[in-house]
């Protein structure tokens, strides 16, 4: 559903942010997100952060600060030593103030990996390959790649969002593309990038939330502690081995 050109789940964020942030006391708000699932629905806690966490996204202090983030985080990603094994890579193109791994799918292509973008098809969404044909508007306005799209499964994806925390449970837009697409692909490896701000201590999670495998921000890299490098390792250098 869209209400004048966007998803209506990010339509109702923005709607929400301009309710929320202007019409409560900052307190109140604070204590609104971090209520327990025990005392309201996750849906209706969601809703509280997301219009919180878009407020506080927008008053980031203008390019200077989000450069400085955003190169930040991107240098943060590319240390990571899981990109050596991995070949096809997902990013995402991103969308007014999020934190943007552009730099970095720059540097990735530099050293021949396969960097894929997401494109919306319906309520699915699948990767098209940066080939170098330029991009174009796609669903809700966002960038593509100019070309196909391809049902295969990376070997990692990078996740935009509003907030996670540090259980490593992501808080995305609400529509549910990334939910729906890495269930299918569990053994991608999730990492989420975000700014240091849209941390959280804990976010409600539901019982079908994934949650990352990496969480890489301006100041500092988390990994889950469920998570096993040597099997994705291994998973990566066998596909390797095969193409």
């Amino acid at each position: 559903m869209r209400c004048g050109g966007f998803p209506f789940p990010i339509f109702l964020s923005v709607l929400l942010s301009k309710i929320f942030i202007n019409k409560q006391p900052k307190a109140a708000l604070i204590q609104r997100a971090h209520l327990s699932e025990h005392e309201e629905p996750p849906a209706v806690i969601h809703a509280a952060q997301r219009a919180r966490l878009i407020g506080q996204r927008i008053r980031l202090p203008r390019e200077h600060d989000r450069a400085a983030r955003d190169a930040a985080i991107c240098t943060n990603l590319l240390s990571l030593p899981q990109f050596c094994g991995a070949r096809d890579i997902l990013l995402y193109r991103p969308v007014g103030t999020e934190a943007s791994p552009l730099a970095a799918a720059e540097e990735l292509q530099r050293r021949g990996k396969n960097i894929f973008y997401p494109r919306v098809l319906g309520k699915e969404m699948l990767p098209v390959r940066d080939r170098g044909l330029g991009f174009a508007a796609g669903a809700f306005g966002i960038q593509e790649p100019v070309g196909e799209a391809e049902d295969l499964s990376p070997d990692i994806v990078v996740l935009p969002m509003l907030a996670a925390d540090r259980q490593l449970y992501r808080l995305g837009y609400g529509g549910g593309y990334y939910d729906r697409y890495l269930a299918r692909r569990p053994q991608a490896l999730r990492i989420g990038i975000c700014y240091s701000f849209q941390l959280a201590d804990r976010l409600p999670a539901e019982p079908h939330d994934l949650p990352l495998h990496i969480l890489v921000t301006d100041g500092e890299t988390l990994f889950s502690p469920s998570y096993q490098w040597r099997d994705h390792e291994s998973t990566q250098s066998s596909r390797l081995g095969d193409r």
